[in-house]
């Protein structure tokens, strides 16, 4: 994993983690990090780039976990179509993932206020 997709996840990780305010549009959200960290106009991202990473992020935290919990995320994400579950809800499925993962051995450093606002809960 090269240096700005270690950075991405990171953040998307954080984000996961509710240590970023979320402006009630995961989407926006994910693309108001991806253009932050990239410098990349949000209007260039499309739908198909935000998930590419939420799923790079899914599974590259996967390989540490119990492989029937892996297998249920991903039969979800499989069959997501089929259900009509939106984007959003999708995301925030993966997102859930993410959060329940030991995150205990990852640096995830601190979230950075220039990418999205920070939730105050968690440092005041």
């Amino acid at each position: 994993m090269g240096q700005e997709e270690q950075v991405i996840t990171k953040h998307i990780i954080l984000y996961a983690l509710n240590r970023y305010q979320r402006n009630g549009c995961v989407v926006d959200d994910v693309e108001t990090i991806i253009s932050a960290l990239l410098g990349i106009p949000k209007e260039f991202l499309t739908l198909e780039d935000i998930f590419r990473i939420v799923v790079g992020t899914f599974s590259d935290l996967a390989h540490n976990e119990p492989e029937e919990k892996v297998k249920f995320y991903e039969g979800v994400f499989d069959d997501w179509q089929k259900y009509e579950i939106t984007d959003e809800e999708m995301l925030e499925y993966f997102f859930d993932f993410i959060a329940s993962v030991d995150l205990e051995k990852i640096d995830l450093g601190e979230p950075d206020a220039t990418v999205l606002p920070i939730q105050k809960y968690f440092y005041t």
